[in-house]
């Protein structure tokens, strides 16, 4: 986990244990049913050897799971979902058969190394580190085949007095739900409740319409701060964390969220892309493909940017808007900030290799001058 260099050391550390009991916590739990969990933190690392979990799987209190949510919810969820996947199906271009379903919906068998299991155990860290408790969250996404299947974030404080919890669940098929948590002194009846799919909002015009982005200027990204301005948007969300942007759209305090920065890991968006699919919402890459999440790479990165969209409307106004104002389209410019990229990471390393060179010649320089002396 790296953080800005003006955070301080006990900062620091307090936010990477915290991380990382958090992650040791929930694998413990899950690696008694699941073979494959992969995490932002290395809980083998040494210096945690001596942590462990808050609680054990059979400690875990299963009598108080008393609603029938994902099966009475699939069958009312069912056939707009049917819907949905036909739009998928347009815009990622593809004509699906029967046998191409599997790509969509959870299959009905799978082998169990096909299952893998993402955990963010601490998104937003840089929030956290400052004081602003409320923008992190923590993030657990299942895959199978390679495609977000079930999504979990919660976020331990969601609103910024603090008394106020909340969980969002959900699965494409079967619909987002969340579960509300208040703190001791609020008094409420705390149960599971399913939200309704984004609007599909066919009124939506290009010129007319008013778009409420999540995202932040960013004064070293120039290409995706004309990105933002493209969208001609009226209000710009100043959102930290991955999860915490997602959530912003999920509350429908956004329409859209676009990043073409490569960074972003696995664990950032695979929880994230299942809750947006639950609802109904448009995630794509920056050339109109679905996202891959692939435990066999290396270093399980997004390399080709994320598109997030309330609907179909909205998305094609965010590309129409970014072509008429910019003159390309998103691909295009997403090869642009990969190639800046690039070409910093060369200077950077070349200046490396300069700063390395130059501090050889002044050691040899000083060794000259002391067999002078000698």
């Amino acid at each position: 986990m790296y953080l800005q260099k003006r955070i301080s050391p006990f900062r620091e550390l307090q936010c990477t244990i915290q991380s990382n009991y958090t992650q040791k916590q929930q694998s413990q739990v899950l690696s008694v049913l699941f073979l494959i969990i992969l995490g932002e933190e290395d809980i083998n690392d040494s210096n945690y050897a001596s942590s462990r979990p808050y609680i054990y799987p059979d400690q875990i209190d299963k009598q108080h799971i008393s609603q029938k949510m994902l099966l009475e919810n699939y069958k009312i969820h069912s056939t707009a979902y049917r819907d949905y996947i036909r739009e998928q199906e347009n815009l990622f271009g593809q004509e699906a058969t029967d046998a191409d379903w599997n790509f969509y919906e959870f299959p009905d068998e799978f082998f169990e190394d096909e299952m893998v299991i993402w955990i963010d155990p601490l998104d937003g860290t840089k929030g956290f580190t400052e004081g602003h408790f409320h923008h992190i969250t923590s993030m657990i996404g299942v895959t199978v085949k390679n495609r977000p299947r079930i999504g979990i974030i919660h976020k331990p404080f969601y609103n910024e007095q603090y008394d106020q919890g909340r969980t969002y669940f959900g699965t494409p098929e079967c619909g987002l739900f969340i579960k509300e948590k208040f703190s001791k002194q609020v008094r409420r009846i705390q149960r599971v409740t399913p939200l309704i799919p984004f609007p599909t909002d066919d009124a939506v015009d290009d010129n007319d319409y008013k778009m409420w982005v999540c995202g932040s200027f960013n004064e070293n990204q120039s290409v995706m701060n004309d990105i933002i301005s493209a969208l001609k948007p009226i209000n710009v969300a100043k959102v930290a964390g991955s999860g915490n942007k997602i959530i912003y759209i999920l509350d429908q305090k956004a329409d859209c969220y676009l990043n073409l920065v490569p960074g972003f890991k696995y664990w950032d968006m695979c929880a994230s892309e299942a809750l947006i699919q639950a609802k109904m919402g448009i995630v794509t890459d920056a050339y109109k493909r679905p996202l891959k999440y692939d435990h066999t790479t290396n270093n399980y990165t997004i390399k080709n940017g994320i598109i997030v969209a309330k609907n179909k409307k909205v998305y094609d106004v965010c590309m129409q808007r970014v072509q008429d104002a910019l003159g390309t389209d998103i691909s295009a410019l997403h090869q642009q900030i990969s190639r800046e990229i690039q070409e910093k990471k060369l200077q950077q390393q070349m200046q490396q290799s300069n700063d390395h060179f130059q501090k050889v010649i002044k050691i040899e320089k000083a060794k000259d001058r002391l067999n002078e002396f000698t």
